[in-house]
């Protein structure tokens, strides 16, 4: 993993909001519609100063945000029985493939076990893999917003 990494909560770094609304709009929210970049500024607002649900943890590299990822009680309309989620997973591309992600994920474990939550889920469309190497296991596929996706369980 690089060198000069920060994992903190949200409201350790304020001043991040914008980039994180820019991530999670560019990333996600670009073809759901009625999403927005302030909808999305408006997300990374309601898990900004909590260490409950919903938070969000920033990666810092040398002061910068690089990545984020967090927990919310709801990820998908279409699950509202599962809860709580991992949600929002992002490295900026030019730090990829250098083990935020998973130091990230590795970082909402231990929030998840902090807040005493006993089962966790996600969805996602494209790296199962890599939960599968972090420990989650797939127990749906179906298609979400015109895509397939896996949802997974972690059990801690």
């Amino acid at each position: 993993m690089e060198k000069d990494i920060q994992i903190t909560y949200l409201e350790e770094g304020p001043e991040t909001v914008s980039v994180l609304a820019r991530w999670y709009y560019e990333e996600w929210g670009r073809n759901v519609p009625g999403r927005t970049l302030d909808t999305a500024r408006e997300k990374v607002m309601q898990s900004a100063g909590n260490k409950e649900i919903p938070l969000t943890l920033v990666c810092f590299r040398e002061g910068k945000p690089v990545g984020t990822a967090g927990i919310d009680t709801a990820d998908m309309k279409t699950h509202p029985e599962l809860s709580p989620w991992m949600v929002s997973v992002y490295v900026e591309p030019e730090h990829r493939g250098k083990g935020l992600g998973t130091a990230l994920c590795e970082r909402v474990k231990e929030e998840f076990r902090r807040l005493g939550v006993d089962k966790a889920y996600l969805f996602t469309f494209d790296r199962e893999s890599l939960y599968t190497r972090l420990g989650w296991k797939t127990i749906l596929r179906e298609e979400y917003r015109g895509e397939q996706v896996a949802i997974m369980r972690l059990d801690l």
